[in-house]
């Protein structure tokens, strides 16, 4: 059987991509929660006009509809801040039975069954391994074939399908 392999040079740029399919794809339910409330909120806050219930309401829907966004661009920050303007190197392989992910002197295997979802874009392959945590491949890298081949190999070791992230504004790529 093949052994499949990628590579990805992460930088701050790729770090807050990953960061933005993370929060798009796992955070839209509850983004669109606190929207939803946060209108009500402010609507009857506009309807109250004066004393400080109408205000209050005021403030705290505009606080519920901005919180989400300002907490995603906090995270993206802190994240992408962990490179310290660095790039990382980091080669998969993936075997049969298990996958191996190689950063330097350091690895990890992982099991094909805590994948808990297959994403992709026209650039990048993203394997969730929970709602904060992804591996992100580039599809120009992979060999020895085309990532359409690791695409199907993926699908079949995980039963899962490949789906687009749920960007809630689309990703401008540098390429």
């Amino acid at each position: 059987m093949k052994i499949y392999k990628a590579t990805m040079q992460y930088s701050t740029e790729q770090v807050m991509r990953a960061e933005e399919v993370l929060s798009s794809t796992f955070g839209a339910s509850r983004t669109a929660t606190l929207a939803a409330v946060g209108i009500a909120l402010s609507f009857y806050g506009g309807f109250l006009k004066q004393g400080l219930t109408g205000k209050l309401c005021l403030f705290l829907g505009v606080l519920l509809i901005l919180f989400p966004f300002l907490a995603n661009r906090r995270r993206k920050q802190k994240s992408a801040a962990t490179l310290s303007g660095e790039r990382l190197s980091v080669r998969y392989e993936f075997q049969p039975d298990h996958y191996a992910i190689i950063s330097g002197e350091d690895s990890m295997l992982g099991e094909y069954k805590k994948i808990i979802r297959l994403l992709e874009d026209e650039t990048y392959l993203y394997l969730c391994l929970s709602s904060t945590r992804l591996l992100m491949l580039e599809k120009a890298s992979v060999t020895p074939d085309s990532s359409e081949e690791l695409k199907t190999f993926l699908a079949r070791q995980t039963g899962l399908k490949w789906n687009a992230p749920c960007m809630a504004v689309p990703w401008k790529s540098a390429h």
